[in-house]
């Protein structure tokens, strides 16, 4: 898959799927599991700056990091205590999350 761009939009209808679609084409370009059981709602994401990973937040308070070539969880914790409000790539190596529990975390990617 590419680097992320401003064609490509994350969506999801439920509490473990995260899509990829393509804005010109208006069709999927990706499907991704956040997780086995479900932890909550998504509520976030972002894309490292090379387009290989995606952070995703939950309600929940729990963190999932995907590989986006190939769909694998490559790490997925709780890392809050309330709903993850917002995630930003720093680099290719780490992300920042705010949460409802007014706590800012810097993560390894």
């Amino acid at each position: 898959m590419p680097p992320p761009n401003t064609t490509l939009l994350a969506a999801t209808t439920d509490v473990v799927t995260l899509r990829l679609i393509d804005a010109r084409t208006c069709s999927f370009v990706n499907e991704l599991k956040v997780s086995v059981n479900p932890a909550g709602y998504i509520r976030c994401v972002t894309v490292g700056p090379s387009g290989h990973w995606v952070a995703v937040g939950q309600s929940s308070g729990c963190l999932t990091i995907l590989d986006i070539r190939t769909g694998m969880i490559l790490a997925s914790w709780k890392g809050h205590e309330g709903e993850v409000l917002q995630l930003v790539a720093v680099d290719e190596n780490r992300f920042v999350s705010s949460s409802l529990d007014q706590s800012v975390s810097v993560w390894s990617a």
